[in-house]
């Protein structure tokens, strides 16, 4: 049974989805170019605190640089670079390991600094809710 704040079982979207104590948010499809453009922004339930795996993947082959930034209520709290991306890049062999207080706002952006040509991108959280 889920519980909390969800769309449908394996539905994608803004909203994190919750699964007894585990959480998880997928994104689906998001095209970004040369302008900063918002993969996923979700609210942290205020009863809890959420220890979550952020993973990125660049669907689209290019020679292209991305850039990401991972917002913490509109701060950014980490930036990286995938450059040169020659094949289908993801950055799951590295995730990011988040700790998330309840009432905060998660963004992830991303902007391609190097051509104007849109790529897709997904990203994936998932975690484990503490109260």
């Amino acid at each position: 049974m889920i519980v909390g704040t969800a769309n449908a079982a394996a539905g994608t979207g803004n909203n994190i989805n919750y699964v007894g104590d585990h959480a998880y948010l997928h994104s689906g499809v998001v095209g970004v170019n040369n302008n900063v453009t918002t993969i996923f922004e979700c609210e942290i339930a205020n009863n809890q605190y959420l220890r979550a795996n952020l993973q990125v993947f660049n669907g689209t082959v290019s020679n292209e640089d991305i850039e990401y930034n991972v917002l913490l209520n509109d701060e950014i709290i980490c930036t990286f670079t995938c450059q040169q991306v020659s094949s289908q890049d993801f950055i799951t062999h590295d995730p990011i390991d988040l700790i998330l207080a309840g009432g905060g706002k998660l963004k992830l952006t991303a902007q391609n600094i190097s051509g104007s040509t849109t790529r897709n991108h997904t990203a994936i959280l998932s975690g484990r809710v503490y109260a």
